[in-house]
C-alpha cells in the first residue's frame, strides 16, 4: 500500500458516520469484529464503533460465524444503514467448530487499513476518541508496534464486582520480553500495525484460539504502549466460551499455547516462555494432586523445559547429601568419643569406691 494514502485528511476528528470519502480512499483503521450468538450484545459493540470520532477513514469488518440467534439480523440492519462503513461476512456453517479461525482465515486477509483494531461481538468501546488517540500515538512513534488501554471487566451475572483489566502497576512501555511472561493485553483494547509478516505465517494460522499469539508476533517488530485511559468494557457472561470452561481446562489450553510458541522466537524469549509455562504446570499440578499420571506428565514437561535447572538441582542435592553424610559421620564419632569418656569416668568412679 502507498503510505501517502493513509494520511489524515480532516483537520479535526469527526464522527465516522458523518464522514465522506472518495471511493478510492483506503482506510487507516480496519476494525475486526467476530461474533457468534451475541444478539444481546452486538448492538453495543457496533454502536461503540460508530461513535468513533476520527480524522481518518475507518472500515468495520464483521464476521458472523453462523449464529443461530438474531445476531445476523442486527448486523444486517446496521449494514443496510451504513453500507460504506460496515462490511459483513455471514457464514452458513460455523467455521470455528471446523477448526477454522475467522480472524486468521477471513478477517486479516481482507483488512485494508494501516492499523487493525480488535473487538469481539460481546465487548464494546466507550470512548469516542479511542481510535484517534491510539493512531496518533503509533503515527508519531514508529518504534512501537502495539497500543492498548485499560478496560472495565464487567460481570453480567453480578457474580463479582466490576474491576479493571490492568492493575495500577501496569507499565506504560513494555516489550516482547515482558509479554512472554504472560498476556496483559485485552483484545478489545488493542490497536496494532497491519503487518502481514505477523498474520500470514502458516504456524500462526493453525495456532489455537487466543490473541496471545498475535500480540507476541506483533511485539517482535516494536515496543508496546499502554494507555491508562479506560476506553472499553470486557464482558464476562455465561455465554462466553472461555468463561464456560473450568480452571483445569484453561490451564491445559495455556500449556498447549506455550508448547507452540516456545520454539518460534529467539533463545532469550523462548527461555522466558518456558519459565512461564513451568509456572502454569505447577498451578495445574496443584489442581491435579489426585491424578499421578497428569502430575508425572507435567513434571516431565518442566524437566524438558529446563534441563539445566534440573541438572543444577541434582548437583545441589548430591552436594547436600554428601554434607549430611559428613555431618552424620562427625556426629557419630563425636558421640562415640563422648561415650568413651563418660564410660571411663564411670569406671574410675566405681574403682575409687
Amino acid at each position: 500500500m502507498n503510505s501517502q494514502e493513509h494520511h489524515s485528511n480532516l483537520k479535526e476528528p469527526v464522527c465516522i458516520v458523518n464522514q465522506q470519502w472518495a471511493t478510492e480512499t483506503i482506510p487507516t483503521v480496519s476494525i475486526i469484529n467476530n461474533t457468534f450468538n451475541h444478539e444481546k450484545y452486538i448492538r453495543d459493540a457496533i454502536e461503540g464503533f460508530l461513535m468513533q470520532q476520527t480524522t481518518f477513514k475507518v472500515e468495520i469488518l464483521i464476521h458472523d460465524d453462523a449464529s443461530n440467534d438474531d445476531t445476523p439480523s442486527v448486523v444486517r440492519e446496521y449494514e443496510n444503514k451504513y453500507p460504506s462503513l460496515i462490511f459483513p461476512i455471514y457464514q452458513s456453517i460455523n467455521k470455528y467448530s471446523k477448526g477454522i479461525k475467522p480472524s486468521r482465515h477471513y478477517q486479516f486477509p481482507r483488512s485494508r487499513g494501516k492499523y487493525i483494531a480488535l473487538c469481539e461481538g460481546d465487548d464494546y468501546w466507550t470512548d469516542p476518541l479511542k481510535l484517534q488517540k491510539q493512531v496518533d500515538f503509533l503515527e508519531n512513534h514508529p518504534e512501537f508496534a502495539i497500543c492498548h488501554h485499560n478496560m472495565i471487566v464487567k460481570y453480567e451475572n453480578n457474580s463479582n464486582d466490576d474491576r479493571l483489566w490492568n492493575s495500577p502497576e501496569q507499565s506504560e512501555i513494555t516489550s516482547i520480553q515482558d509479554l512472554a511472561k504472560g498476556n496483559y493485553i485485552s483484545t478489545a483494547s488493542c490497536l496494532f500495525r497491519n503487518n502481514t509478516k505477523s498474520t500470514s505465517q502458516e504456524w500462526f494460522k493453525n495456532a489455537p484460539v487466543g490473541d496471545y499469539f498475535l500480540h507476541m508476533e506483533n511485539a517482535k517488530y516494536g515496543n508496546i504502549r499502554y494507555m491508562r485511559d479506560i476506553m472499553g468494557v470486557y464482558r464476562v457472561h455465561d455465554g462466553g466460551v472461555w468463561e464456560k470452561t473450568d480452571q483445569k481446562f484453561k490451564l491445559e489450553k495455556l500449556i498447549k499455547i506455550y508448547d507452540l510458541m516456545k520454539t518460534h522466537y529467539s533463545p532469550e524469549i523462548n527461555r522466558i516462555l518456558m519459565d512461564s509455562q513451568n509456572k502454569i504446570c505447577l498451578e495445574l499440578m496443584a489442581l491435579s494432586i489426585d491424578d499421578p499420571i497428569k502430575c508425572k506428565s507435567l513434571s516431565l514437561k518442566m524437566i524438558e523445559n529446563n534441563p539445566e535447572y534440573i541438572l543444577e538441582t541434582h548437583k545441589k542435592q548430591v552436594q547436600l547429601t554428601e554434607e549430611i553424610n559428613a555431618l552424620r559421620s562427625t556426629i557419630y564419632f563425636t558421640i562415640r568419643l563422648k561415650l568413651k569418656q563418660l564410660l571411663k569416668r564411670l569406671l574410675n568412679f566405681y574403682k575409687s569406691n
